[in-house]
């Protein structure tokens, strides 16, 4: 009875610091993903990496963040940089094509059928924006053949690839939402925010059929 329940409190106590050394972990990565934003034309790299390292932490694969973390960065540099500057260059044309159609198509049925290809588009656009940045990336890929990649495994994953941007979608409104509550929005942002979008995608990512 007595080996029982130190048995008992042993794994206890084993469950409390594995969770105290995640959220520690999770602390890090986040802080080193906010820092390796700064210049902002590497958000793109920082947040492949962000998503890297957290599914390495979500399959208690990660003894060494820092490290890995800076190993992970400077491998996806080149192609998440031009991946970025193209995911922007594209958000700016689809939402740029949105209001001009709002603005400059009067016939109801021209309309529609102008929106229902720009929604294509956009879909689209958003798996590949998706998985850009949560699949790992050769340098040498095309910007070509990594769109093709990245719609073909979407289509293969429907379910997979259905919660990755719904749960980034949601993750960008509820950003813009915790806006307007300053204090909350840096305590959560600056602590583990946006480490723990990146277990969420690290979550979705491992049911990938590739």
């Amino acid at each position: 009875m007595g080996v029982s329940i130190m048995d008992n409190t042993s794994r206890d106590e084993n469950k409390a610091w594995s969770l105290l050394e995640k959220v520690g972990n999770l602390a890090i990565l986040n802080f080193l993903f906010l820092i390796s934003s700064l210049p902002l034309v590497t958000i793109g790299t920082a947040l492949l990496t962000m998503n890297q390292v957290g599914k390495n932490i979500l399959e208690d694969n990660e003894p060494y963040i820092f490290t890995t973390y800076m190993r992970y960065f400077k491998r996806n540099f080149r192609s998440s940089v031009k991946n970025w500057l193209l995911t922007l260059l594209f958000f700016v044309l689809i939402f740029g094509n949105l209001i001009m159609l709002e603005n400059n198509i009067v016939n109801p049925l021209l309309k529609m059928v102008a929106l229902s290809v720009v929604l294509i588009f956009l879909s689209l656009y958003l798996i590949v924006a998706t998985f850009a940045f949560n699949l790992d990336a050769e340098n040498k890929t095309s910007v070509k053949d990594t769109v093709i990649q990245n719609v073909v495994i979407g289509f293969q994953n429907p379910f997979v690839t259905i919660g990755l941007v719904l749960w980034n979608v949601l993750n960008l409104l509820f950003f813009a939402w915790l806006l307007t509550f300053a204090g909350f929005f840096l305590i959560y942002y600056f602590s583990i925010g946006f480490a723990l979008l990146s277990l969420g995608n690290g979550s979705l990512i491992r049911r990938l059929k590739q």
